[in-house]
């Protein structure tokens, strides 16, 4: 991933990844779905990590 344009091409400099707005989820995906459905925070102990930003 380097630039938001899909159609450059260039080749004289290295692309660089650019990164989502925001600070990084520290949630999976189950812990952040039940802290909105419950209304409870609680820190994510999960073994499960496919929900925290990669991108």
């Amino acid at each position: 991933k380097g630039h938001r344009a899909s159609h450059c091409n260039h080749v004289d400099r290295p692309l660089i990844e650019i990164k989502k707005k925001g600070r990084p989820m520290t949630q999976c995906q189950k812990c952040r779905e039940l802290r909105v459905v419950r209304q409870l925070h609680v820190k994510c102990n999960c073994a499960d990590t496919t929900g925290k930003k990669k991108e």
